[in-house]
């Protein structure tokens, strides 16, 4: 051991040869004084202990919904559904100029319809949905979480001239299978 036998708690002992640089450092070298407390603190600096949990990380591997939805759930048929609608007019009001959108008009939609059918109607609860209900992360097919601006936003400026038009062709394809 070197400084003195001195034990610190939690901290890694050096090794010999580390023991015998910092024994012969020179008094001059600014980057280290001669208090052998503060030279074994800078080193420990440098290495981390990894065998210590100290509960802050967490491994994040990302889910298969595929497996975790079964085949007959509601929100499957939903998609399937609304995925025959024309988008035409949505899209003509949704521009993509000068922007990127991080989630699909298409796929907000079908986010808004499922959280219309399970009685979600604030842009923060559907939000909260979209962050904790395996559903909604299913429609959102990867995508990055909207934010209830982003949600309010789309429903108000964008959503309001197709929404009749979609609704229309979501009932008419209804009443062609039999099922309104």
């Amino acid at each position: 051991m070197c400084f003195n036998n001195k034990k610190v708690e939690g901290l890694i002992q050096p090794s010999t040869f580390q023991c015998y640089i910092l024994k012969n450092i020179d008094s001059k070298n600014t980057n280290f004084r001669k208090d052998n407390n503060l030279i074994m603190q800078k080193q420990n600096k440098q290495h981390k202990n990894y065998t210590e949990f100290n509960g802050y990380y967490q491994l994040v591997l990302p889910l298969n919904f595929e497996i975790l939805i079964p085949e007959d759930d509601s929100v499957r048929l939903l998609s399937q559904i609304l995925e025959g609608l024309n988008y035409k007019k949505l899209y003509k009001a949704y521009s993509y100029t000068g922007r990127k959108p991080g989630v699909e008009p298409k796929i907000l939609f079908k986010i808004l319809t499922y959280a219309y059918a399970n009685n979600i109607y604030s842009s923060r609860n559907i939000e909260k949905a979209c962050k904790r209900d395996i559903n909604f992360m299913w429609l959102l097919e990867g995508c990055k979480v909207p934010d209830h601006s982003t949600i309010a936003r789309f429903r108000k400026e964008y959503l309001a001239g197709a929404v009749e038009d979609l609704f229309y062709q979501l009932v008419q394809y209804l009443h062609d299978i039999g099922e309104v």
